[in-house]
């Protein structure tokens, strides 16, 4: 019995291997990894890097290699390795969401800088415009004096008569130049209302492509489309990373592997939980029924 067992098991060692080394889709490599999926590392590459993100192929290698170290030292081993020849390319790809990112970036600093510029001309104005009233008010407590002493003498009319010239030019300078800022808040309103166009074409950009990055499993490839902050960017990279390992999504935003982008840099207990269930050993069998739909 126990050796009619042990013929039926050789029996079926043997043509699951003929399985993996003759059906075109298989080879023993495949079945090597599947069996223990995480024995070798991913090796990587950085390929292109659009000049535009301000960032050199050297820089983007150095992020890159804080993101395999994420995986690497929260799983205790070595998932991904750096290569001049690696597997999996690496690239920094600017289109339209990285343009309107910088174009938002560079109106919210000009309307910024012109806020600040309109607010301390606003502050400036209303100081004088309040030292005016008061002397305005100083002015006819005086000329109200003379007058119900029945007028001031010649002198001192003449000097009433001077203050109060000066009175009307200071407040038709005034008036002009509260003119002038309303003019200039329409302009900053102007400023304010191209930058939320600006904001809402960014936006409508990302209904349609709403990913900061993108595993693209057939090609063996990484593209990453923004460069906004530098931990965002190594969150970016090392969730990317974690597709091309297998590890899904998960629902908890202090996780890397969160579907949204975030600043967050290190794993979360779901993230290492995934990591490990993909990179668990697999018995002989175990993969046969996968790879059977058994």
């Amino acid at each position: 019995m126990a050796k009619t067992l042990y013929i039926i098991l050789l029996l079926v060692i043997v043509g699951t291997s003929s399985f993996f080394i003759y059906d075109k889709r298989e080879s023993y490599a495949s079945l090597y990894t599947a069996l223990d999926p995480c024995k070798r590392p991913i090796s990587f590459r950085v390929d292109n890097v659009d000049k535009r993100f301000g960032l050199n192929r050297e820089e983007v290698i150095g992020f890159a290699q804080e993101a395999a170290d994420i995986w690497n030292k929260g799983m205790g081993r070595d998932l991904f390795a750096y290569s001049e020849s690696g597997t999996i390319s690496v690239n920094m790809v600017f289109d339209s969401r990285q343009q309107a990112s910088e174009k938002i970036s560079e109106l919210d600093r000009s309307v910024d800088t012109e806020k600040s510029k309109l607010d301390s001309m606003i502050r400036s104005h209303q100081t004088r415009v309040a030292d005016f009233k008061k002397r305005l008010a100083e002015h006819n407590v005086v000329v109200n004096s003379w007058n119900s002493r029945g007028g001031a003498p010649p002198e001192e009319f003449e000097k009433l008569i001077a203050e109060q010239n000066a009175l009307e030019t200071e407040a038709s300078n005034l008036n002009r130049e509260a003119r002038s800022l309303n003019i200039a808040t329409e302009d900053y309103n102007l400023q304010v209302g191209q930058l939320n166009e600006t904001i809402a074409d960014f936006n409508q950009d990302l209904s349609v492509k709403p990913e900061e990055g993108l595993f693209i499993g057939e090609e063996n490839k990484i593209e990453i489309y923004f460069n906004i902050d530098q931990d965002e960017l190594v969150h970016t990279i090392t969730h990317e990373f974690g597709h091309a390992r297998g590890v899904d999504h998960n629902n908890n935003p202090k996780s890397i592997m969160y579907p949204f982008s975030t600043t967050v840099t290190t794993l979360s207990a779901q993230d290492l939980a995934a990591a490990v269930e993909v990179c668990r050993e697999r018995s002989l069998v175990e993969v046969v029924k996968t790879r059977l739909n058994f």
